[in-house]
């Protein structure tokens, strides 16, 4: 009898703990977001909606410039229809902030790309590639900044243009 008692509370209890942490995890802000650090600004966009409203009405193709298109080819991914959520962080003043004024930003991308294609990709385009914690970051250069880029899983990127490296 005590032992049924003790089981009964135990799986009561267990219960309880499971129900707290889905309504926790409910109102938590999404994934994405959760990984920026701190900001000025933060933008979240969640595009999952938008392939399910393509369903019913049919968006005409997007024309792409050259540049992008070849970004297409290379790595099979395309923002219009493989980004699920972006989640922005723009630093404009403190320890992340740009000494010429410009607002610096951090993201993170899920969605749907080849892994393999995207990390090829990023090694042509990329100075150095650095090990942090077994995640390669890859130095890109682009319109005179040094842009960060690390793959955190298969569905999801950082990339940062804030001249601190621990961002």
């Amino acid at each position: 009898r005590r032992r049924t008692r003790l089981t009964i509370l135990s799986v009561l209890l267990i219960a309880v703990l499971l129900v707290l942490i889905v309504l926790l995890r409910s109102k938590a802000p999404p994934e994405p977001a959760r990984l920026l650090p701190g900001a000025d600004a933060f933008v979240y966009l969640n595009l999952k909606w938008v392939r399910r409203l393509d369903h019913v009405i049919h968006v005409p193709p997007v024309t792409h410039d050259l540049e992008y298109h070849q970004f297409i080819r290379e790595t099979g991914f395309q923002v219009e229809r493989d980004l699920d959520e972006a989640a922005i962080a723009i630093h404009y003043t403190g320890s992340y902030a740009a000494q010429d004024g410009s607002p610096r930003t951090t993201e993170i991308l899920s969605g749907r790309w080849n892994s393999t294609q995207v990390t090829d990709y990023l090694r042509r385009l990329s100075r150095s590639v650095e090990d942090y914690r077994g995640v390669d970051l890859f130095d890109v250069p682009f319109q005179g900044h040094n842009v960060r880029v690390a793959m955190l899983s298969v569905g999801t990127v950082a990339i940062s243009n804030v001249d601190d490296v621990q961002v």
